[in-house]
């Protein structure tokens, strides 16, 4: 049984797979890639995620049967725009509807002979919340005791701004601010991460994700049974998309660029359809 994490840019390639260990240890192997159709090498970023994440499912899903993919987001900054349709609660309550309906729609454009392996896992916001969540590595690694984490981290609206806050206070040299890069800092910060600590901590959404890794290793994931009632909705969706993205790639001849306007005008159309239905059933 093997396990491939798709991420979203190169801190969590170079990360994930030590990181999430101690709760992988009934996979036979384990794999972590960025979102590049071709190599899985390249740039990673939201744009490149959205654009690619379903066909490398489905890709990997359909050659190995034996295989679980695990597509890993930033909930802060996601590409799905269409998803953010306000709801007229609290800011708390939001991202939690966000969440799901994030999960929810990309486990949905999976073909359902493969939907069963894929599991969606926004994260709550970003990688960096995960950092906030262990105290213990950030009083090593800043060499002070006088961190505290925030009560909740996932309520922390900007957890890379309030880490570059750390390495203003207890790295920068006095006056200046610490440039701070995910690659070489955030990867310093994981070296004195423990994942049982974030698990045992505040972030019910990154136990959510070690409880399904843990699920699939006991052999206790149950098929997913829900049906979206937009299914045919999402079906055009993602029909088109397709279609976009292969015109993306087309000569850029006048017919071409007809049809591209044609499509992402009516991808808008259903794109703002779906939020409205997405919105009357919460």
């Amino acid at each position: 049984m093997r396990l491939v994490i798709i991420c979203e840019g190169q801190l969590e390639k170079q990360v994930l797979k030590k990181f999430l260990a101690p709760y992988c240890t009934g996979f036979d192997d384990v794999k972590v890639r960025l979102p590049d159709a071709q190599t899985g090498n390249a740039e990673g970023g939201s744009g490149r995620f959205k654009q690619n994440f379903q066909k490398i499912s489905e890709d990997i899903l359909a050659i190995e049967p034996d295989t679980y993919v695990f597509c890993l987001l930033d909930l802060k900054g996601h590409p799905f725009d269409h998803l953010n349709t306000p709801i007229k609660d609290s800011l708390d309550r939001y991202y939690e509807v966000l969440y799901k309906r994030i999960k929810q729609y990309m486990e949905s454009l999976i073909s359902a002979p493969y939907r069963d392996r894929f599991f969606a896992f926004p994260v709550v916001m970003e990688i960096e919340t995960w950092m906030l969540a262990d105290q213990e590595a950030l009083q090593r690694f800043f060499s002070s005791q006088t961190i505290k984490r925030p009560h909740t981290p996932e309520t922390d609206d900007n957890p890379k701004e309030t880490i570059v806050g750390y390495f203003n206070q207890h790295k920068a040299k006095r006056g200046q601010r610490w440039k701070y890069s995910e690659v070489t800092d955030g990867a310093s910060i994981f070296k004195h991460m423990d994942a049982k600590r974030v698990y045992e901590d505040s972030c019910p959404h990154f136990k959510l994700l070690i409880d399904q890794l843990l699920e699939i290793q006991n052999g206790s994931v149950a098929p997913k049974s829900y049906t979206d009632p937009n299914q045919d909705l999402l079906d055009e969706i993602r029909q088109l998309e397709q279609e976009r993205e292969l015109l993306d790639m087309a000569e850029t001849t006048k017919e071409n660029v007809d049809k591209l306007d044609r499509i992402q005008a009516r991808l808008k159309m259903l794109y703002e359809d779906y939020s409205k239905k997405l919105t009357s059933s919460e």
